[in-house]
């Protein structure tokens, strides 16, 4: 069986960092000889791996933090001495394959294999919508010509790049993100307390739009905010005046009683299942998780018109508005608030079974095992 190296610089909580440990554990399951290669100290998830006997190689983490402590030597030839010794591992390392996840792993992977002499199989992931103007993205175009595969985890993230780098379109390959989620120990209740819940996991952050969401519940009658009941996670200090700025409003404006503005929770998947619906209402979004995560659960959606919103969204199992159209947003407010029990069990339902065709672990390991052996 094929012998794999995941590069990726640490593994931290991040989305990109889950996906990769994620798809690694699928294919370890399927015979594949797999290890990972990380460069940052950032071991948070690590025992995932562990738990599996994955090896994870540390030696240039480790050395990475070693040249931290060496105050006078300059920041840029600490960095150079890290991405040589990682290139160096990757020419190395004697395997049929690398899959790269985010930027600046993709971009040593690319190098390593350009002077190489051993010509292995390197799938390249792009996570996230491009930023053509950033240094790293234009670095990464550059050099994926010599990638045998791109992989993005969204049509509309594919498209994006395409538009610019129209000569990738033969490599390009959509492979969803795998939804995995803990056991839910907690029971749902439809419509408690008469109202509608709605979850909103989306921090607070300028592209999740809260300014604009607030506005549009703020121009919802009484009459329909006495039925409706909003649910706000996330980090309250990711950006520092986002969340003070939302909290004034809530009060100014005697909000309080219909959106809660939580911090961050763990325990997010069963919040979700305790409510009517999930929502986003982003202005912006790669593949939005909550979303993924929510119609996995099998929760009816709100969401903004943004990433691949058709095919996460249909009249069958959501509702959708423009991001930067309060009226749009408050219109489909109010619409959720009109829903029957019944009506929210259906739309569930579909969420449920759309979720299964796109995010089940059986449909995404075959379409990296069917890139894999291509």
């Amino acid at each position: 069986m094929k012998k794999i190296l995941f590069v990726i610089s640490g593994l931290g909580q991040g989305g990109a960092e889950r996906q990769s440990i994620t798809v690694a554990r699928l294919l370890k399951s399927r015979g594949y000889n797999v290890s990972f290669l990380c460069w940052r100290d950032s071991r948070l998830l690590a025992h995932l791996l562990d738990e599996d006997g994955i090896h994870i190689e540390w030696k240039i983490a480790d050395l990475a933090r070693k040249l931290e402590r060496r105050n006078r030597m300059p920041s840029s030839l600490k960095k150079a001495v890290v991405k040589a010794k990682v290139i160096r591992y990757i020419r190395r390392h004697h395997g049929d394959v690398t899959i790269s996840f985010m930027n600046d792993a993709n971009v040593n992977c690319l190098l390593a294999r350009r002077f190489s002499f051993c010509k292995w199989k390197e799938i390249a992931s792009l996570r996230n919508i491009p930023h053509f103007e950033s240094v790293g993205y234009s670095q990464t175009a550059r050099l994926l010509d010599g990638a045998s595969a791109i992989v993005s985890n969204s049509e509309f993230a594919m498209k994006d790049w395409l538009r610019t780098y129209p000569e990738h379109e033969n490599k390009f390959s959509v492979i969803y993100n795998v939804v995995t989620l803990g056991e839910i120990k907690s029971e749902y209740e439809p419509l408690r307390e008469g109202k509608v819940h709605v979850n909103v996991a989306a921090g607070y952050r300028k592209q999740k739009n809260l300014p604009y969401f607030l506005k549009a519940v703020n121009s919802l009658s009484r009459e329909t905010l006495a039925k409706l009941e909003i649910d706000w996670y996330g980090d309250k200090d990711w950006e520092s005046d986002i969340y003070p700025a939302a909290e004034k409003y809530v009060k100014e404006n005697h909000l309080e009683d219909v959106v809660k503005l939580n911090g961050s929770s763990l325990d997010i998947a069963d919040l979700m299942y305790q409510s009517d619906i999930v929502g986003l209402f982003s202005s912006f979004e790669g593949l939005p998780n909550t979303i993924c995560e929510g119609m996995a659960i099998g929760k009816p959606i709100i969401m903004t018109r943004v990433s691949d919103y058709e095919m996460l969204v249909t009249e069958k199992n959501g509702l959708l508005c423009d991001a930067n159209d309060i009226e749009s947003i408050a219109n489909t407010l109010e619409a959720a608030t009109k829903l029957t029990c019944e009506q929210l069990l259906a739309m569930g339902q579909e969420s449920k079974r759309m979720a299964d065709q796109l995010f089940s672990k059986e449909k995404v390991i075959e379409r990296w095992i069917n890139l894999i052996e291509s």
